[in-house]
């Protein structure tokens, strides 16, 4: 299972909704959890953040699998 970009109609919400929901779940989750008191704080973060949405979270449509169980 290779990777690849899957383009979306812009200005469309409903073809999109897999990017919104993730832009809300970093607004919840890497803002509020991982408080900074600045931009470059919280960009130094992200990383960490990144590895334990993509490591540790599971995720109901994939079976609550974590994404990199599925791709594995």
């Amino acid at each position: 299972m290779g990777k690849r970009a899957k383009k979306t109609a812009p200005y469309i919400p409903t073809t999109n909704g897999k990017a919104e929901q993730f832009i809300k779940t970093l607004l919840v989750e890497w803002t509020n959890v991982m408080p900074c008191s600045n931009s470059s704080g919280r960009n130094e973060l992200l990383p960490a953040y990144l590895r334990i949405y993509s490591g540790h979270r599971c995720r109901m449509a994939l079976g609550s699998l974590t994404p990199r169980q599925r791709l594995a």
